[in-house]
This record gives structure tokens, sequence and C-alpha cells, in this order.
């Protein structure tokens, strides 16, 4: 899990399909989300919300930063595991 300070995230799913996790509390773990994607979806993570994505099978995506990420210190917070679908996180 993590999430970017500096800039908003745009990802274009263009093979395969995932799912998106995401917080809609960063401080509690009980506001987590998940969004199901496939080939065309294209989601927006707005700054500061928390977020990560598994691949259910081959996955290809086009992250589209609103600020350059060399630019950016830091341009990715870590701030915990990733979650275990199925697990009790």
């Amino acid at each position: 899990m993590h999430y970017h300070e500096h800039f908003v995230e745009y990802l274009l799913c263009v093979v395969g399909h995932g799912v998106l996790f995401y917080r809609t509390d960063p401080e509690d773990p009980a506001s987590e989300k998940t969004l199901n994607i496939s080939k065309g979806f294209c989601v927006r993570t707005p700054i500061g919300v928390t977020h990560t994505i598994y691949s259910i099978d081959e996955l290809t995506l086009v992250a589209m930063l609103t600020e350059e990420w060399d630019k950016c210190d830091p341009p990715i917070v870590q701030v915990g595991e990733v979650p275990m679908p199925g697990a009790n996180n």
C-alpha cells in the first residue's frame, strides 16, 4: 500500500485483469475498497489516496502522472503491507 503526495495518478489497463485496492480513510484499514480492472479501464487516484494493485493474470498498465516522477520528493510513500485477498488483514 502506498500513496503519492505530489501528483494525481491515472492508470490505464491495456492488457489483462487486476484488482485495485484503495482506502477512503488512510488511517482505517476497514475503509478499504476494491475495484476490478480490465483492458480499457482507466482509474484516477487522487493525491494522498492509499492504494495498490494486484494482477489476476498478465497485467499491463500505463501510468500517467500530473507531475514528473523524478521531480517529486518522495514520489511514493509506502504505508504498509499489501493486503492479501481473502486474508484477515
